[in-house]
């Protein structure tokens, strides 16, 4: 069920972003009465779902999820329907109208994809407001989740980040995509009451790119949220919201602490446990024996619990306004930081990812405001993958038409054709990457 919620997310997404993309193509082509021959949701080799003809546009829905066009008359593109260029101009063609024209129509693509995203992300504050804990409030620190970062020169479990490149951090999650996205190197860390500055070596940076989530959570406390029914834990005697102490004379009250410690008990092949947890106040002693799996069975209460303390921000709709353009815009700078490692970082190429990466961003459940905004950066995404200067994206046409402006001549219909053929062949080779990628990690697990 799980999975088929995820599905009907992604295509739900991908059918707005499609739509609206291919309107901000379709709605300033009428408006300088272009024709325009089709308009598609997704793409119809050898046959469509549906289609229906209004006036001289075919509207239809195609087979293919893996996006959507507008045909328009007179122009070279992913159709290479070259024998209506061999005819002579029309004047409701493409090519027949002035420069200005023709680039608003090659722009409104990546222009409705930019609003959306804004417009989502104005609603997400308007309607929703933010939730989340300050960095402040993270009153036991962090807890470090790869060795490749932990150390006395680096960060260690229970440092408190204070800033990143100078800048004081608000919000604890800023610091892992300040690490694995914009390669932050410099941190201002607070260790037992000093302050400490740690600075990350190049060879740092790999290790971020290594990561497949976050490098840094909340460190909390032992906790017991739940007991498993029939488990060690249930045996034991243990309960809901008993806080742990020590184990086998060892302190575990931190969680990462309890699990390095069974972590030991299992290396040695320890038979017996005693710990002394708190319930309600009162400490309490209780013993037992391991089973072969060293496991205790409940559950630990996690960061977004009561255990920290919880902010909420309101806005206004004219203060969801400036907040929706800031996130869009910090949105939008973040993945082209990331977009710039592919040609620069080996480890960044193999995190390029399709329609299954695509569909992980999505919870197993539906909610409309992680979908929502989801969709925005999806929209964002969609926006700057378009606008790439490759032939056969908008980005291409916009590229040679602003040739032609300079100029003053278009390129040849001839070259136009191998440009497109070439930017096709550019953009199958990066969809087998992506997706190749996608079936290699789920082949291997990794």
């Amino acid at each position: 069920m799980g999975t088929l919620v995820i599905i009907a997310q992604l295509i739900l997404a991908l059918a707005i972003l499609v739509v609206l993309h291919e309107l901000g193509h379709f709605i300033p082509a009428k408006l300088f009465k272009i024709k325009v021959e089709k308009f598609y949701l997704f793409f119809n080799p050898w046959f469509s779902l549906f289609k229906i003809k209004k006036g001289d546009t075919e509207y239809g829905i195609g087979w293919l999820p893996l996006g959507g066009y507008v045909k328009i008359a007179g122009m070279i593109d992913e159709s290479m329907d070259t024998d209506q260029m061999k005819q002579p101009p029309k004047p409701d063609e493409f090519r027949s109208k002035p420069t200005w024209q023709r680039l608003i129509i090659m722009i409104g693509g990546v222009t409705v994809n930019i609003l959306l995203a804004f417009f989502l992300y104005a609603m997400i504050a308007y309607f929703w407001g933010k939730d989340y804990v300050k960095n402040q409030d993270y009153i036991y620190g962090i807890e470090v989740l790869t060795e490749k970062l932990e150390g006395e020169n680096l960060f260690m479990n229970g440092d408190k980040i204070l800033a990143v490149e100078g800048e004081p951090l608000d919000d604890l999650m800023q610091a892992n995509s300040k690490m694995l996205i914009n390669q932050a190197k410099n941190y201002t860390v607070e260790r037992n009451g000093e302050i400490v500055e740690i600075t990350i070596k190049e060879e740092g940076v790999d290790y971020m790119l290594e990561e497949e989530n976050i490098v840094f959570r909340p460190r909390i406390p032992s906790i017991i949220d739940s007991v498993l029914d029939r488990s060690l834990a249930n045996k034991t005697g243990l309960k809901k919201g008993d806080k742990f102490n020590t184990l086998n004379g060892e302190n575990v009250e931190m969680y990462d602490d309890f699990r390095k410690t069974i972590i030991q008990l299992k290396s040695i092949q320890t038979d017996s446990f005693e710990m002394v947890i708190n319930r309600n106040g009162e400490l309490l002693t209780l013993s037992g024996q391991f089973d072969t799996s060293y496991t205790f069975g409940f559950y630990n209460v996690n960061a977004y619990s009561d255990v920290f303390k919880k902010t909420h921000i309101s806005y206004t709709f004219g203060e969801a306004i400036p907040e929706g353009y800031r996130i869009a815009k910090k949105t939008l700078s973040d993945y082209i930081s990331q977009f710039k490692l592919i040609f620069t970082k080996k480890e960044a190429v193999k995190k390029v990812g399709g329609f299954g990466t695509i569909a992980k961003i999505f919870p197993t459940t539906w909610d409309w405001r992680t979908f929502w905004s989801r969709t925005a950066f999806l929209s964002v995404v969609l926006a700057f993958m378009n606008i790439l200067p490759i032939p056969a994206l908008d980005g291409g046409h916009v590229m040679f038409l602003l040739y032609e402006m300079i100029a003053g001549r278009p390129p040849s219909d001839k070259f136009l054709e191998k440009a497109q053929l070439f930017g096709f062949m550019i953009l199958v080779s990066l969809m087998l990457l992506a997706n190749g990628n996608d079936v290699y990690r789920w082949i291997t697990g990794n």
